[in-house]
């Protein structure tokens, strides 16, 4: 019997680009089935996105024998791996949890899916090229192994309002009344794209059937932070702030490396960059 449908398990869902790419799937031709290993974030998924429960599971992407269970119970078509121990910090202090999530998880997988001819969709950063911290090299070496099984990777660089984001932090603070925490270099930048805009490159690849590899921003957006904050002031209004300026730490760049050639825009102009915000 032919599907009518593809099957799409989407691990990480729960998360802020898993979010944007289940709320594009929904609006198509895709059957999605959910996994995230936070209670919160999945209970989104059902309420916003129209997952139904049946479809959604709280499970850890380390737990590979669950994940065999309902890939071959839906007879899963692609695998989409979001989910990643992300912040620098984190992974340093954590070194063995970070290799678990973000490496030996994904050997697993793919090495099962391999072997049973189902496709592999992984999304990468850009810190993973030169790495200069234990969260850069475990996304660089799980980059490797996609390529050895000849998986597709999505290159992704900072995502506008994503969960942990240094945007979302300065909400956490200023709802809270505390004080914020800015990088005291200002020549500190990173590379931004709109979640929408990362979560149709995922679907790119995800429709695709030709044997590309990779898939990378064609544009993205360049700004400093000390820029970006300035914006979120204005967004806000705010005039009566404290701020606690924060040294950015010697295993992070004040610029990260590309192994591509998208357009890059650098934004300035505190208006143009409130205008991304809003995307």
């Amino acid at each position: 019997m032919i599907k009518q449908k593809k099957q799409i398990m989407i691990i990480g869902a729960g998360g802020s680009l898993g979010n944007s790419i289940c709320d594009l799937l929904d609006k198509k031709n895709y059957n999605v089935i959910a996994v995230d290993n936070d209670e919160n974030s999945v209970s989104c998924l059902c309420k916003i996105y129209s997952i139904s429960e049946d479809k959604i599971f709280i499970e850890d992407v380390r737990n590979f024998n669950k994940l065999k269970v309902i890939i071959e119970y839906y007879d899963i078509d692609i695998v989409v791996n979001c989910a990643a121990l992300k912040h620098v910090m984190w992974c340093e202090s954590n070194m063995r949890h970070a290799i678990e999530v973000n490496i030996l998880a994904n050997l697993e997988l793919m090495n099962y899916l391999s072997k049973n001819d189902k496709k592999f969709i992984y999304v990468s950063s850009d810190k993973a090229i030169n790495p200069k911290n234990v969260y850069a090299l475990t996304k660089q070496f799980t980059d490797y192994i996609v390529q050895h099984y000849k998986f597709k990777l999505v290159r992704g660089v900072n995502f506008i309002n994503s969960n942990g984001s240094v945007l979302d932090m300065w909400n956490r603070q200023r709802i809270c009344e505390k004080p914020f925490t800015v990088v005291k270099d200002n020549k500190c930048n990173r590379y931004f794209i709109s979640l929408f805009e990362m979560a149709a490159i995922v679907k790119k690849a995800i429709d695709d059937d030709k044997d590309i590899v990779e898939y990378m921003p064609s544009v993205i957006y360049k700004i400093y932070i000390k820029d970006l904050f300035n914006a979120y002031l204005a967004m806000y209004n705010i005039c009566d702030y404290e701020v606690k300026e924060i040294i950015l730490p010697k295993n992070e760049k004040l610029t990260e490396d590309l192994n591509f050639n998208p357009e890059v825009i650098e934004l300035k102009d505190i208006k143009e960059i409130i205008n991304l915000l809003r995307k």
